[in-house]
């Protein structure tokens, strides 16, 4: 079951995700949220499955509405727009099993669906055919053609592109493309939604406003960061008012 978080969970996460990589910072999150689930258990949750649990952690963070802008690739011009986290959550899908088939293009392929283990272990450089091919190795479990087993790397680009949609649809929450179009210049064009970077964006914005209430709290009253955190938003703010 998920956990409220308070604030102090709040300045918790921010000061440990710091130097994490997302796909960690992504476990912190709902580490928090899910203290019951091992963070073995959680890293093992399929991506759609984890960030349809981070958009429950908004919900109870921030409220059910996202506010975002982004950059017509027509006019350059910024693009405000408005989501509800209701209309982004898919249908709760059956745990997926642990092993997936696909035959194509003459090619019999068991596989996995990616998880948060296999991107935080993705090599730093090389670029994305590098991360795809280091994807495709821990994620294919095995491949045969012509009744033998065969290597990964001897796939041709049509068979992994098949894989890839097999992937998209088994874990479709896992990459949400959003439609938008430009109110400028009727320019329409195509974003990813990605709840774990916009997620800590609000969360590090959330941390500095309440390191600051502290900072001005404690500067003006002498009171500890967990007194100062355990009032409400309405007496920190009145207090900090009277404080000047």
């Amino acid at each position: 079951m998920i956990h409220a978080l308070a604030e102090l969970d709040v300045l918790h996460i921010w000061e440990t995700g710091l130097s994490q990589s997302p796909p960690v910072r992504a476990l912190t999150v709902l580490g928090a949220a899910f203290p019951d689930i091992s963070r073995e258990e959680l890293g093992a949750l399929t991506i759609g499955q984890r960030d349809a649990w981070l958009f429950a952690v908004r919900d109870l963070l921030f409220g059910p509405t996202m506010t975002a802008t982004a950059a017509c690739p027509g006019c350059q011009g910024q693009v405000e727009f408005s989501l509800r986290t209701d209309d982004l959550r898919l249908p709760e899908q059956a745990a997926p099993q642990q092993a997936h088939t696909l035959s194509t293009g003459g090619y019999e392929l068991t596989f996995r669906l990616p998880d948060s283990h296999d991107l935080h272990n993705l090599p730093d450089d090389g670029g994305p055919d590098t991360a795809r091919s280091a994807l495709l190795h821990r994620c294919v479990l095995e491949c045969r053609h012509a009744g033998g087993s065969v290597s990964i790397d001897v796939l041709p680009e049509q068979v992994v592109e098949d894989m890839a949609a097999r992937m998209a649809e088994l874990d479709p929450q896992a990459e949400l493309q959003l439609t938008l179009r430009c109110a400028h210049c009727g320019q329409p064009w195509q974003v990813l939604l990605d709840i774990v970077s916009f997620l800590w964006v609000e969360i590090a914005a959330k941390a500095r406003r309440l390191l600051r209430e502290v900072h001005d709290l404690a500067r003006a009253y002498g009171w500890h960061e967990r007194y100062i955190l355990a009032m409400s938003p309405i007496r920190r703010a009145a207090y900090r008012e009277l404080g000047g």
